[in-house]
């Protein structure tokens, strides 16, 4: 909702550039409600992706503050702009080294992070083996898993049987 409320008031109804969008949307982002998202599908794919792929970056650190260069091998500059302007991510120049250079990114909120994380899985259900192996590279230890907790209790609503496996 945060993604179609942000669109919404930035007034962007048809950002995507690609025709094809990997994945299945699940259900509950099809409906009249989801509308502007409906249009801009790929940068909500980007997103979720981006967001799995830094929630299981095997440096603890980079899963929540993350440099600009690694949200670049996932995202477009346009998209990263979008993503900013939604407020999905936000930029802290307090946590830079230098402030010119490098200045990390982070999700507004890790919940907002593991949501589009779970909503990847969800949306690429062919991967699953996959995509669970990665978490279970970084989360694999018993006292860890807790870290991701939300991640399993949106993946039970999008995906019960990814949940499952998890």
């Amino acid at each position: 909702m945060h993604i179609a409320r942000g669109l919404q008031r930035l007034q962007i109804k048809g950002f995507d550039s690609r025709e094809n969008v990997s994945g299945d949307v699940p259900d509950i982002l099809q409906s009249k409600a989801f509308g502007y998202l409906q249009g801009n599908m790929s940068l909500v794919c980007s997103a979720s992706k981006l967001a799995f792929t830094m929630l299981t970056d095997s440096s603890k650190q980079s899963s929540l503050v993350i440099q600009e260069n690694k949200i670049l091998k996932h995202v477009t500059e346009s998209e990263l702009d979008y993503i900013l302007q939604t407020g999905i991510i936000t930029k802290k120049k307090s946590l830079a080294l230098c402030a010119r250079k490098n200045v990390p990114y982070m999700f507004m909120h890790k919940t907002i992070q593991e949501f589009l994380a779970s909503l990847y899985i969800a949306m690429n259900q062919t991967e699953t083996d996959t995509i669970l192996h990665a978490v279970q590279l970084v989360y694999c230890d018993g006292s860890s898993i807790f870290n991701i907790s939300q991640l399993f209790i949106f993946t039970c609503g999008m995906f019960p049987l990814a949940a499952e496996k998890m």
